[in-house]
């Protein structure tokens, strides 16, 4: 899968799209592509930003809360998603089982709530 960048080229790592530290075309989010290869981890913890995360495709733990869930998603086209919903101050940890691409999106909300994981059972 690609993802269309405008402004740069992907790498490994985090991609950002918008950015509300530069310009978030009125959006207030952040967003993003996650590109992650087999072994990596990436952490988010944001204290005054919701986040969810949605697996395009790979293989990924998923873990947030003392919960960890495997997914896996072989492509966006053909098979159901997982995606977390988590309030701020939520600690998520993404670890990579393949290559995986996710698009992590983030804004502003200062309700709490309990995290939500949407799987392929729940969509």
């Amino acid at each position: 899968m690609t993802y269309l960048n405008k402004n740069a080229e992907l790498q490994r790592g985090y991609n950002p799209y918008i950015d509300t530290a530069e310009d978030d075309y009125g959006t207030m989010m952040d967003v993003g592509l996650l590109l992650m290869e087999e072994g990596d981890t990436f952490s988010i913890c944001e204290e005054e930003k919701e986040c969810a995360v949605l697996l395009f495709q790979g293989a990924v733990e998923i873990a947030w809360n003392d919960k960890a869930v495997e997914a896996r998603r072989p492509d966006c086209f053909h098979h159901e998603a997982y995606c977390l919903l988590a309030p701020r101050g939520t600690k998520i940890t993404l670890t990579a089982r393949s290559h995986a691409e996710l698009y992590i999106q983030q804004t502003p909300n200062d309700r709490d709530y309990a995290p939500v994981l949407y799987t392929p059972e729940t969509v």
